[in-house]
């Protein structure tokens, strides 16, 4: 098994009770690339802001390993 580069394991971001994302998880690998696309509200913002630690007044749960 190669290296990973970012693996995101059950992710999910909960703001006053509203699921914002829910078991989100995905692997890239090593000197591969990834790119979040999707319509306006998908979750490609609060992807990476739950994963900065910068979404004040969330509940977010899962595990990031960089």
């Amino acid at each position: 098994m190669g290296r990973t580069l970012l693996d995101i394991q059950g992710l999910s971001v909960r703001v006053s009770g509203r699921v914002l994302l829910r078991d989100m998880s995905l692997s890239v690998p090593s000197g591969g690339a990834l790119a979040l696309v999707g319509p306006s509200g998908a979750g490609k913002s609060t992807t990476a802001l739950a994963l900065l630690g910068l979404l004040q007044g969330a509940d977010v749960s899962g595990r990031a390993l960089w």
